[in-house]
């Protein structure tokens, strides 16, 4: 991929987001990007970037998605911009720029919980509610289970993580014991 894929993929992001006007229009693209990104697999990408595979073939599978997924117009013809210009192999770029620009604009915040051992969903509510309340947005929350954790959890909101892991601090240490502290 080329070094400026993320600039790419991130102009092409800031076009489309600047067309939506209203909060209605923002909310749908960010359903639709999110639901793009669950239906572009591997295999889809890689035969989008195969030099072998027509232009023709590329555009109508491109068209095909997004009719299945009833994509609106503006973000429809953003796809075939990208097609028509030779850029899909920006395509996922494209896609997680988008819902980081809808996200900050719409205040959403993605939070990613791994715990050692489940979690009940009356914790699961009242995590998300803590979060919403602290960070004042509405939280998006994925929760998952990680048994390497051994207890505890990890906590990713955006690029900061947040590890209260026995895991880590067993190596932490682990550490301090090997630098004689």
């Amino acid at each position: 991929m080329h070094r400026d894929a993320g600039t790419i993929a991130k102009r092409y992001a800031l076009a489309l987001f600047q067309c939506l006007d209203s909060e209605k229009q923002k909310t749908e693209a960010l359903v639709s990007a999110e639901n793009f990104e669950k239906v572009l697999q591997p295999e889809i990408e890689a035969h989008l970037a195969r030099p072998v595979v027509s232009a023709a073939s590329k555009n109508s599978l491109i068209k095909d998605i997004a009719r299945e997924l009833h994509l609106p117009t503006s973000f429809s013809r953003t796809l075939t911009l990208m097609w028509e210009n030779g850029r899909l192999s920006v395509l996922r770029l494209f896609l997680r720029r988008l819902i980081e620009l809808l996200d900050e604009d719409l205040k959403i915040a993605r939070i990613d919980y791994s715990s050692a051992q489940p979690i009940s969903d009356e914790e699961r509510t009242a995590l998300k509610s803590e979060f919403e309340k602290s960070l004042g947005k509405t939280v998006r929350m994925t929760f998952s289970v990680n048994e390497k954790l051994l207890a505890g959890c990890v906590v990713r909101v955006g690029f900061r993580v947040i590890d209260m892991s026995l895991r880590t601090r067993i190596g932490s240490i682990k550490e301090a014991l090997s630098q004689g502290v």
